[in-house]
């Protein structure tokens, strides 16, 4: 690695060690507060998820059990 490079590197690492030392109590409440709310919609997601779920099993029963025997 050239010297550059490890300057660059050093200056980086530097940058990105004072910018999380710059996160005070508001910003760790709004980042608290994005968690939560990834949290509720992956959890949402995770629910709607199952809700399609039954929904295509209900839908298979009709299409492949009770549409079948009333034509039969």
């Amino acid at each position: 690695m050239s010297d550059l490079e490890k300057m660059m590197e050093l200056d980086f690492e530097q940058n990105q060690a004072s910018s999380v030392e710059k996160i005070d109590q508001q910003g760790l409440t709004s980042i608290a507060a994005l968690a939560r709310t990834i949290r509720d919609r992956e959890e949402q997601i995770k629910n709607l998820e199952q809700v399609l779920k039954d929904e295509k099993k209900a839908l298979l029963k009709l299409t492949d059990e009770e549409m079948p025997s009333m034509l039969a």
